[in-house]
């Protein structure tokens, strides 16, 4: 085959699907290589290479994982704006978000505050919209109603507790997510007001499920900032939070979102996270275990709503940041 024809077939006849598949048999660091031997062979390699780099981002945004974002970014900003429809720990799928969307959604202010400075003016202003639309939504947001599963299960009818956990659950844990642009802690929140008001006069039994099952439901489902914040105990010192992003694991090394639907094991069935801003966080298989379990509660859903307050008065400062220079630009034409 002549040099000419090879070229051809380099450039017009393999579709993307393959350069992508050709990828798949290559390492970074080769496809980097072979990426750079010359100008065939960067448009073949160029594409799964970049691919791969989108999904090694991706993967940084939903683990919250900050200090790895500068180095892809400085490369490829244009991902910030990149759709994707991304399975979430094996569960959930988010359909259609960009990695800006992500942050937004979880309420990362340290994630955004970093990608914000990747941003041309005009996706300054997309972002100040996102931020907006994040904000707005999260004003109409009241959490899971956890009433109908309370009254039954202080009945004691098994029936009626399995059909409306069920429902929470679906609720709690869509398989799809799309077009919600904020993360709804009050049902983590309205389950911890739920079991504190009962605990006096549930039994141990249902106290457990309601944790086990309730509370440890709503914990699984939490954005990675906030899981990072719960797997270090919740620091909170002088109204700023300070959150490890080092990895998901407890102090007895268990794995923040691992479990297993199909043997009912891990977060949201054998366990819930007990922890608060002055004890290292430990797993609770039973409600009733600890003396001052309730106390704990108390603390730890005071230091939540702190959690959360603090990235919002920050996206609001950030949106403000975002929008500063069309204001000025604004009252200069004026």
């Amino acid at each position: 085959m002549s040099e000419t024809r090879s070229r051809n077939i380099t450039k017009r006849e393999l579709p993307e699907d393959i350069r992508l598949e050709l990828g798949d048999y290559l390492d970074s660091r080769e496809l980097s290589r072979f990426a750079m031997l010359n100008q065939e062979t960067n448009i073949l390699f160029k594409l799964p290479l970049k691919e791969r780099a989108l999904r090694k981002f991706i993967d940084h945004v939903i683990h919250g994982e900050v200090d790895n974002l500068r180095s892809i970014l400085n490369t490829y900003p244009e991902f910030l704006f990149k759709k994707v429809t991304i399975d979430l720990y094996g569960e959930t799928t988010f359909v259609d978000y960009s990695p800006l969307e992500l942050a937004c959604y979880a309420h990362d202010i340290e994630m955004l505050q970093v990608m914000s400075k990747f941003l041309d003016k005009n996706g300054r202003m997309q972002l100040a919209k996102m931020i907006d639309d994040t904000l707005t939504e999260d004003k109409s947001k009241v959490g899971f109603d956890f009433r109908a599963l309370e009254q039954a299960i202080s009945r004691q009818n098994a029936d009626e507790i399995k059909d409306e956990f069920d429902k929470f659950k679906t609720y709690s844990n869509p398989k799809k997510i799309k077009n919600i642009k904020s993360y709804n802690i009050y049902n983590l929140t309205n389950a911890y007001s739920i079991l504190i008001s009962n605990f006096e006069r549930w039994n141990g039994n249902e106290k457990d499920f309601f944790w086990r099952r309730v509370v440890g439901t709503c914990q699984y489902s939490l954005p990675a900032v906030y899981a990072h914040a719960f797997c270090q105990g919740l620091v909170y010192l002088e109204g700023i939070f300070i959150i490890s992003r080092y990895d998901f694991r407890l102090m007895a090394g268990q794995y923040f979102y691992k479990r297993n639907d199909i043997n009912k094991t891990g977060l949201g069935y054998e366990y819930a996270i007990n922890c608060n801003m002055l004890t290292a966080p430990y797993w609770g298989a039973k409600a009733s275990a600890y003396t001052p379990f309730v106390d704990n509660l108390l603390a730890t859903n005071k230091v939540i709503s702190k959690l959360r307050r603090h990235p919002f008065s920050q996206m609001v400062a950030l949106k403000l940041e975002l929008e500063k220079p069309q204001l000025l630009e604004s009252i200069i034409f004026l």
